[in-house]
């Protein structure tokens, strides 16, 4: 008899907390956001850009280079890209541009195709890799002297 009362004035107080502390899951609340709304939720600024397989980035006679992003001047590397809802969207030169006369921003126009996994924009298609609330990795393939090449660029808020 005492050892039910014990139980039960363990399992009462567990029970309650396990119900409660699994009903009030923020998570559960909020729908899952779309693309489009973690597409245009900020500006992006690019973290990686590869190419697989390597090239001779360096000009050094070997194709070993596969960080396309260390090329980059330090100019290039600070620019932000926006999306807006309505299909529009603005690529700016951030803090520093490389050359003074250029503008300050871009246009340009995207869309969603192939059920939402391409992203068309600048008139090449990427294939969307990952999108979340803080990266944006799409991906490219070209051909060039009988070699297919595929490029993956990262971008993060």
């Amino acid at each position: 008899m005492k050892s039910r009362k014990i139980l039960r004035l363990l399992v009462l107080p567990l029970a309650t907390l396990i119900i409660t502390g699994s009903s009030c899951n923020k998570d559960d609340d909020e729908p899952a956001k779309t693309k489009t709304e973690l597409l245009t939720s900020g500006a992006w600024k690019m973290s990686a850009h590869t190419v697989n397989p390597a090239q001779d980035l360096d000009g050094d006679g070997q194709s070993d280079d596969s960080d396309v992003f260390a090329t980059y001047d330090a100019c290039d590397k600070d620019d932000l890209t926006s999306f807006s809802t309505n299909g529009s969207g603005i690529i700016s030169e951030g803090a520093t541009k490389c050359d003074p006369s250029d503008p300050a921003s871009y246009p340009f126009t995207w869309q969603w195709s192939n059920n939402e996994t391409v992203l068309s924009l600048l008139g090449e298609d990427f294939t969307l890799i990952e999108l979340t609330s803080s990266t944006l990795k799409v991906s490219f393939s070209y051909s060039d002297a009988g070699s297919t090449y595929t490029e993956t660029l990262t971008f993060t808020h």
